[in-house]
C-alpha cells in the first residue's frame, strides 16, 4: 500500500516537472523568437555580408563603389525605370545604376544578390508606388538599405521617388516606421505629374547622387 502511494506521488512530480520543463522551453523559446525577430534585419545584413567577405576584398564594399545607385522598384515600375530614369540618369548624366533584372548575378541567391548590390551602391533609390509597399521583395530591399545605412554609411544613403502621384501621407507610408522617417527627414522627391516639371526633378535626383560622389 504504501510503495503504491509513493508511486502514485513520483508519478505526480514527474508529472509537474515534465509540465514546469514544458513551459520552460516555451518561454526561452518565445524569448530567442522575438530576439530574432527584432534583429531579423540585421541578422541577415551581416550573415550576407559575412557570405560575400569571404570571396570579396573589403575594398569593394567599401569607399569605393560599382554603382551611384542602387535602384529599388516594383516590376509594375519597370517601364518607368528601364527607360526614362536610365535614360535620364545614365545616358545624359553619366551615372551608373544597378537594377535587379539586369545587373544581379546569376546563380547567387536573391537576397545575397540585394545585400552586394546595396553595399556596392553609393545611393538607393526606391521608386514608392501602391505596387512598392505591396510587395514583398521591395520591402525586403528597403529594410536592407536601411540597415546598411545604419551600420556602413556616414551619411544617409537611402531616398525615396514618390512616383504616381502617391501622396506622402499614405496610410501605407505611416504605417512603417522606417519609411515615415524617410519622409520626416525629407529623403523623398515627388515625381511630377506636369511634364513641365519633370527637368527639374530630374536635376534634383543627378544632384543627389552626384553630391554623393564628391563627398567621397
Amino acid at each position: 500500500m504504501i510503495s503504491k502511494t509513493l508511486g502514485k506521488k513520483c508519478d505526480d512530480y514527474e508529472e509537474i516537472i515534465g509540465v514546469v520543463s514544458g513551459l520552460f522551453v516555451v518561454f526561452f523559446a518565445f524569448i530567442i523568437g522575438g530576439i530574432i525577430h527584432r534583429y531579423r534585419w540585421k541578422l541577415r545584413y551581416f550573415y550576407y555580408m559575412s557570405k560575400w567577405s569571404t570571396t570579396t576584398s573589403h575594398k569593394s564594399y567599401g569607399k569605393v563603389y560599382d554603382y551611384d545607385a542602387f535602384v529599388s522598384y516594383a516590376d509594375e515600375e519597370k517601364d518607368f525605370v528601364i527607360q526614362e530614369m536610365t535614360s535620364e540618369l545614365e545616358e545624359v548624366s553619366d551615372l551608373r545604376l544597378c537594377l535587379h533584372e539586369r545587373d544581379f548575378t546569376p546563380g547567387k541567391s536573391i537576397g545575397e544578390n540585394i545585400t552586394k548590390a546595396i553595399c556596392n551602391s553609393r545611393k538607393v533609390l526606391c521608386v514608392v508606388t501602391e505596387n512598392f509597399l505591396c510587395s514583398q521583395w521591395c520591402m525586403y530591399e528597403l529594410e536592407m538599405a536601411l540597415t546598411d545605412n545604419r551600420y556602413s554609411r556616414d551619411d544617409q544613403s537611402v531616398f525615396l521617388i514618390m512616383y504616381g502621384g502617391l501622396p506622402t501621407d499614405s496610410c501605407k507610408i505611416r504605417s512603417s516606421i522606417r519609411l515615415m522617417s524617410l519622409v520626416k527627414e525629407n529623403a523623398y522627391l515627388e515625381y511630377p505629374n506636369d511634364e513641365s516639371n519633370r527637368a527639374e526633378f530630374w536635376n534634383s535626383l543627378r544632384l543627389i547622387v552626384r553630391e554623393a560622389a564628391k563627398a567621397e
